[in-house]
């Protein structure tokens, strides 16, 4: 509690002047980042900021529009990861995660197309594999339920 009263300061082997340097700094660092927090309040808002200072960032894009799959903001997520595609057309993870946005929608053609896609890139694709497996399964079920 000493070092914090100004005798405490005093007492400091770098000295006031240099301790009062030493506050500000801190004080105008605090309040920065009490500032940026708005930018780091969900990852959507912190992929905004990312692009919105790094608009080619690929890493951005996919980051992006994955976080508006993961809050199920589907039409929303399809934009940056077309995008991404459109410039990179084998980035990895980009087609699956656009697959997941379609299957969203409930446009299963079009996951089943991205997914395909991607197994054509990668056949040993996992997740792609998968997500192919359960969205033809899906689509199945509801040609099936349709026709009774």
């Amino acid at each position: 509690a000493a070092a914090w009263s100004v005798r405490g300061v005093r007492q400091w082997p770098w000295g006031h002047r240099t301790s009062l340097v030493i506050v500000a700094g801190l004080a105008v660092l605090g309040s920065r980042t009490i500032a940026r927090e708005r930018d780091w309040r969900d990852s959507v808002a912190l992929c905004e900021q990312a692009l919105a200072r790094y608009p080619r960032c690929q890493v951005a894009l996919l980051n992006y529009g994955n976080a508006l799959v993961e809050e199920a903001r589907w039409d929303e997520a399809i934009v940056p990861l077309e995008k991404l595609l459109a410039r990179s057309p084998t980035y990895p993870r980009a087609r699956v995660n656009l697959a997941r946005a379609f299957i969203g929608e409930g446009d299963y053609d079009s996951a089943i197309e991205q997914y395909r896609r991607e197994l054509e890139t990668d056949p040993s694709n996992a997740d792609a594999r998968r997500g192919l497996a359960w969205v033809l399964e899906r689509r199945r079920n509801a040609n099936t339920t349709a026709d009774r």
